[in-house]
């Protein structure tokens, strides 16, 4: 039997919150079956959300579930981790570009008939037709959006501190 062992800071709870109201349970209160089924749902529920939507095909799927599964396995990967070699400043400006195109019913459409390896081509088209005023507005708040995931990326890494994991 495989054992898993997991060293937390003092006073570490696990929070969810729900209609805006936070509950916690110290981690210390929580029994090994009640662990081992939140990161079994934890795992899927990872897998299925980074796999899920009809925009994507059964290999597409399996690739990214595959990918996700070596990450997991791969001590140097931590979530949120990127693409390399890709300024991260452009994958933010893709994901606001890509929630525009998703709002509106046309764009939508073109988007999702695509193959999902020349969408970001087809976002960086669109970002290219905008004005230089409208780019520099993009980027801004791209770097705002890549401020607040940094920030609660460090957080998590020192919350992650003292935090062992040995099978």
């Amino acid at each position: 039997m495989a054992k898993i062992s997991v060293n937390v800071p003092d006073g570490y709870n696990f929070t969810a919150v729900v209609n805006g109201v936070p509950y916690t349970l110290p981690v210390g209160d929580i029994t090994p079956q009640s662990l081992l089924y939140v990161i079994e749902y934890g795992f899927q529920r990872a897998i299925n959300d980074r796999t899920g939507g009809s925009d994507k095909t059964a290999d597409d799927k399996a690739k990214i579930a595959s990918a996700m599964i070596g990450n997991f396995a791969n001590k140097d990967w931590t979530p949120g981790s990127r693409g390399v070699g890709v300024d991260p400043i452009v994958q933010y400006v893709r994901a606001i570009i890509r929630d525009i195109v998703k709002g509106k019913k046309e764009s939508a459409a073109t988007y999702k008939a695509l193959a999902p390896d020349a969408r970001d081509e087809y976002l960086d088209g669109i970002f290219a037709k905008q004005s230089p005023e409208k780019q520099a507005a993009l980027r801004a708040t791209a770097e705002k959006r890549k401020a607040v995931d940094d920030k609660r990326r460090a957080d998590a890494a020192k919350l992650s501190e003292g935090v062992e994991l040995t099978v």
